[in-house]
């Protein structure tokens, strides 16, 4: 067999990133935002979740982070890139809303705690190095809803999206392994 470095497209630089990852920060992560036991769109839950979030990326050196969307209350972090003449910018982005059956009750926990602890930690390890585009880290709110927050998110975009990865039910385990 082939060594990872003699894989096509293997990229060290980026397997050095993901070495940095800690998967015990995204456990803790999933596991503080399924205890808010709802972040139904609207709910004092949904609320303090993106409260949350927006502390945890204000408290992670080299991002800019703001509430974004009005009502929607959209939490954007930005990384700015290095190649300023670079108009674009790439989205790393999970919803941090839930939803079931019963409102009081929505901890959410693989839609979306996971793909928001993803999201978090992969802001926390990215905000380390250098890109040449901005990276936005988009916590989208009322996904479950509509999809009224990524919604606010393009009407108001200031640059182009040249990449956008999306974390949602990035848990999910249909045979319950």
């Amino acid at each position: 067999a082939a060594a990872p470095s003699d894989a096509p497209g293997y990229d060290p630089g980026i397997a050095a990133l993901l070495d940095e990852v800690d998967g015990s920060e995204i456990r803790k992560t999933a596991y503080d935002l399924q205890n808010f036991s709802t972040r139904a769109y609207g709910s004092d839950g949904n609320r303090e979740a993106g409260e949350y979030i927006y502390q945890r990326l204000s408290a992670i050196p080299g991002l800019e982070v703001e509430f974004q969307g009005g009502e929607v209350n959209n939490v954007i972090a930005r990384l700015p890139g290095a190649n300023t003449s670079l108009n674009e910018v790439v989205v790393v982005g999970a919803h941090y809303d839930s939803l079931s059956s019963d409102p009081a009750r929505a901890p959410g926990a693989t839609d979306n705690g996971c793909g928001v602890a993803f999201v978090l930690e992969l802001a926390r390890v990215m905000s380390g190095h250098s890109f040449d585009r901005t990276v936005e880290f988009a916590f989208w709110n009322a996904e479950e809803d509509g999809s009224y927050g990524s919604s606010a998110y393009v009407e108001n975009a200031t640059a182009p999206v040249a990449l956008y990865f999306n974390y949602d039910s990035a848990c999910y385990d249909p045979e319950n392994w």
